[in-house]
């Protein structure tokens, strides 16, 4: 999604909460808008949640949370995660996101070297709506998309999670082995009207990228596929209610095949702007 660069991210916050179970949707009023959120585990894989929604209710002046999903590549994704979740928190209640994927960066160092492990990470998606304005951060492949009052998509991040020939590391997410890349550690702004959508949701929410022995086809496929699926989760819930667009979703996950490693963990967050402040 295209945006303009800001330096800080900033939330005059005193806490917040992070789920990792509501078996059912939940609903929440927030200041400009009403959002749905839901996240649960996969009940194929005998584990817990390595997803995560994190909600955060205080801040007097912005509606903020965040989805985040473990990379499950090394079997610690759901440590990796807590880690992320637990930097994002303390970055909303500071008041500075800035330094969030750093700090998750060198505890996820510090862990893999305390158990031997090889590599980990997780992606995110953490954003404010203040007036109309929708500031955002992202690494990895939890992904965000607007839609206008008419239900077209009119923004999108691009997936981060672009893998190299081997499929064996954790890229582009916040990662254990990598720092931070610097293009990334800044804010985006995207301007909201009334009628507005915005989906934030794990891996789990979009289509599968193909796999193709070419570098540069699976860079292709995954063009196409976050327009293929950004339109799909458009046509889905295009006239719905906010409560009703959150079932759509999860009502079509639950109609994909299962593969053999079963279904991965969900997580999903459908927020419908609908005022600026007086």
């Amino acid at each position: 999604m295209s945006g303009e660069s800001e330096p800080d991210f900033g939330f005059e916050t005193e806490a917040s909460l992070i789920y990792t179970e509501t078996p059912q949707p939940v609903l929440v009023k927030g200041k400009f808008g009403d959002f749905c959120f839901y996240t649960n585990g996969s009940p194929d894989r005998g584990r817990s949640n390595e997803d995560f929604f994190l909600l955060h209710t205080t801040d007097p002046s912005a509606d903020c949370g965040a989805v985040g999903d473990g990379a499950g590549f090394y079997g610690n994704g759901g440590e990796m995660a807590t880690i992320l979740a637990t930097e994002l928190q303390a970055g909303f209640k500071s008041g500075d996101l800035s330094e969030v994927e750093s700090n998750a960066h060198t505890r996820m160092s510090q862990a893999i070297t305390r158990n031997n492990e090889m590599d980990g990470g997780a992606s995110y998606v953490a954003w404010k709506i203040t007036g109309n304005k929708l500031r955002f951060r992202s690494a990895g492949d939890v992904r965000l998309i607007v839609l206008d009052e008419n239900g077209q998509v009119v923004g999108s991040t691009k997936d981060q999670h672009q893998p190299p020939p081997s499929d064996n590391v954790v890229w582009n997410c916040v990662s254990a082995t990598k720092k931070p890349k610097p293009e990334r550690l800044k804010e985006f702004k995207v301007e909201l009207q009334p009628g507005y959508r915005s989906i934030i949701a794990s891996d789990r929410g979009w289509k599968d990228v193909s796999k193709s022995s070419s570098h540069d086809a699976r860079r292709l496929r995954l063009e196409q596929s976050i327009r293929s699926s950004n339109e799909a989760v458009a046509g889905l819930v295009r006239g719905k209610s906010t409560e009703d667009a959150t079932q759509a979703i999860l009502t079509a996950l639950e109609q994909v095949p299962v593969g053999s490693e079963g279904t991965d963990d969900t997580t999903l967050c459908v927020y419908d702007f609908t005022s600026t402040p007086d």
